[in-house]
């Protein structure tokens, strides 16, 4: 599915976010060519706080 976006569809770029403690995600993706590029540091709101339990990964496929 990743390579039809890329490819026929023309899309530049596909992100993915995982929990750091979901490796097994994160091995599929690095199977499917995408590259870990960050992690999102208390990104998302709980409760009108910020909360760093909710740390994700990025990775990222871009089009060739």
């Amino acid at each position: 599915m990743t390579g039809h976006a890329l490819d026929a569809m023309a899309v530049a770029r596909l992100e993915a976010w995982v929990q750091p403690s979901d490796h097994a995600a994160a091995s599929v993706l690095r199977r499917c060519g995408f590259m870990r590029e960050g992690l999102l540091r208390s990104f998302l709101i709980v409760d009108g706080l910020r909360v760093d339990v909710a740390d994700h990964r990025v990775y990222s496929r871009l089009a060739r």
